[in-house]
């Protein structure tokens, strides 16, 4: 027998009994009454009839209805959607046309300065009503890892992977907050592709130390591609529709769809830090945005960083439409220069201010800070959904004909576009050492950067710029500590002296950093040194160190280094030949760290501890 379908004012029902199987599900009835409905019955055109491949038609159909029910207003708002706006790219539209680029209202914090530690204090008193979205739907596929990308190592030194070292600063808030038993919500927004492989890395760790009840995974998944302008639905098999990734934009849309920002808002939570998967450094930028923030009334903030005229990455732009109102947005890289030239008669672009060397426009990390009240308000006026946009590649002069399939694509930086005309929006920026090293190319990929002048974003310079950062946090302080050096590995260039990791218990606020260091004149480290610091109170009033030393403290373990002198073979990096690059992790660095010798000073139980000399330890 076959399954009998009927559905109101769905024409051709008829047109496909012929190959629909027996004994479907009301879900499975509802996939195919889309089908017919929507005029896509060209997806079943290369099915058998009846029972035959009754479990690959079941599961298609299945897969239909799931798509309709995950996007706001169900397949054919999808479709429609698309339709127009492919039409619009054919005809060349631009998004942009009418509107003149402003600088908008920001701020740019040198470390350290009066203004850093001000918004610095600001935003820790803010941090016990903040909650952190991390966007880690991607796989380590681009870089050459086989998992991941938040498993991805930070340093060789530690060994601990980018989730590892978020949970920790997440951890560090709570215990700076002043409020006993604060357990800070962590969202990780995963995909199809990384969902299993984060549940069961937090499983294995025991969450690094967080609740499990804090951290709230919310899985996105992929939209239908079109095969041309019409709103065809394309498909990868004849038993199953083609999708692709929406985009990070989806990260709204979900915490909107699960309840978590409106649950956020009656707990009386008032922030919102996203940031990315792989950008530890962004970490430093979390509390003087937060205060930045707050004194602005800001609803969202864009965490920036000084942009070099024509870099590939978007820059913050208040553009002011024809009728008077504005919004102050991302705007892609491969945009401004077109949008700037138009202005100017094409006399001038995307250039460098004289007094600065860098681009006017700041340039775009993607870590967000979002007043959580205005937020959530947003999501409900707007179902979650961001603004969508379409990218065909055609292979035809007409543009016609596509030469793959294209979808709805949004980014989550995008969301301001939804705000009301006057609402705050601002940005700030920080030094690039400080704020933004992002783990996102292959070793190839990363050579070709840096042979092109480029930011290589790779492990290499990931890892080195961590161990910058920490050493100017001491020579700012007074250390005496060698600037690093430009280094080549493989063709990519990074800079690299001493390696220095501080976790971030030990180094988070910049505000309490200098305590740690009362006599910074007194604390010496050689370039080909390795120091690593692990624990919330541990004092250095005098070091000399050339070699390797690690530093363990635990919570409630009470440190002071009097007087330290250490010498020792060390850590060196070794570049790893072809040969020897055998691993998923050598294959996204290219070199190995090789630990000679050292010293680990290693305290497990809580007490006070003073080290006066290395004979007396």
């Amino acid at each position: 027998s076959v399954s009998v379908l009927y559905c109101e004012g769905v024409p051709n029902m008829n047109s496909i009994q012929s190959v629909l199987p027996s004994g479907l599900s009301d879900t499975e009835k509802k996939g195919a009454q889309l089908i017919v409905g929507l005029g896509q019955t060209q997806l079943l055109a290369r099915w058998p009839k009846g029972d035959e491949q009754a479990a690959e038609k079941k599961r298609f159909l299945h897969q239909v209805a799931g798509v309709d029910a995950r996007y706001p207003g169900g397949l054919s708002a999808y479709i429609e959607k698309g339709k127009q706006l492919m039409v619009a790219s054919r005809e060349g539209k631009n998004p942009l046309e009418g509107v003149v680029p402003h600088v908008p209202k920001g701020m740019h914090l040198e470390l350290f300065s009066k203004e850093f530690l001000k918004y610095e204090r600001l935003g820790e008193q803010a941090i016990k009503d903040t909650c952190f979205v991390l966007v880690a739907g991607g796989l380590g596929e681009r870089l050459g890892y086989d998992g991941i990308k938040i498993e991805l190592p930070t340093n060789l030194l530690t060994g601990e992977c980018y989730l590892e070292f978020y949970a920790q600063c997440i951890q560090t808030f709570q215990d700076r907050s002043g409020v006993q038993g604060l357990r800070i919500p962590l969202v990780i927004m995963t995909s199809g592709d990384t969902h299993e492989k984060t549940v069961r890395l937090l499983t294995a760790t025991g969450y690094f130390g967080l609740s499990p009840e804090q951290v709230i995974l919310v899985k996105q998944e992929k939209v239908p591609t079109f095969s041309d302008e019409k709103g065809t639905l394309s498909e990868s098999s004849p038993y199953v529709l083609n999708t692709k990734p929406h985009g990070n934009g989806d990260v709204h849309l979900l915490l909107h769809q699960h309840g978590i920002s409106d649950k956020w808002v009656k707990e009386g939570k008032k922030w919102i830090v996203f940031f990315q998967d792989t950008n530890g450094l962004a970490f430093n930028t979390v509390l003087p945005t937060l205060g930045l923030s707050i004194e602005a009334n800001n609803m969202m903030t864009t965490v920036c960083v000084p942009r070099m005229a024509g870099e590939a990455i978007g820059c913050i732009t208040k553009l002011v439409k024809t009728d008077g109102t504005s919004v102050v947005c991302n705007v892609e890289y491969n945009q401004i220069d077109p949008l700037l030239r138009a202005l100017s008669g094409g006399k001038q672009g995307d250039t460098a201010e004289p007094s600065t060397g860098f681009s006017a426009y700041p340039g775009n990390t993607n870590t967000l800070v979002m007043s959580c009240k205005r937020y959530a308000e947003v999501l409900r006026e707007s179902g979650g959904v961001m603004p969508e946009f379409v990218n065909p590649k055609y292979a035809d002069k007409e543009k016609m004909v596509f030469k793959s399939p294209t979808r709805l694509e949004c980014m989550m930086e995008d969301y301001p576009k939804l705000l009301r005309d006057g609402e705050s929006v601002g940005w700030a920026s920080f030094d690039r050492w400080a704020s933004f090293s992002p783990c996102k190319n292959s070793l190839v990929e990363a050579k070709a950067k840096s042979d092109a002048g480029l930011e290589a974003w790779g492990a290499f310079s990931a890892e080195t710029d961590f161990y910058k950062y920490n050493i100017e946090l001491l020579k700012q302080l007074g250390c005496r500590i060698t600037t690093p050096t430009p280094t080549t590995i493989h063709g990519v260039t990074a800079p690299l002296g001493a390696l220095v990791w501080f976790s971030p218990s030990f180094a988070l606020c910049r505000a309490s950093f200098a305590a740690h260091f009362p006599t910074p004149q007194r604390v010496s480290i050689s370039s080909r040194s390795a120091l690593v610091v692990d624990g919330a109170q541990v004092t250095i009033h005098e070091l000399r160190l050339d070699g390797a030393l690690v530093i363990q403290a635990c919570p409630g373990a009470v440190v002071e280094i009097k007087s330290l002198n250490v010498k020792n073979a060390g850590c060196t990096v070794e570049e790893l030949s072809p040969a020897s690059i055998t691993t998923s992790v050598t294959k996204i660095r290219g070199y190995t760290l090789a630990k000679h010798d050292q010293m680990v000073l290693k305290f497990t139980r809580p007490g006070k501890y003073v080290i006066n000399d290395q004979a007396k330890l």
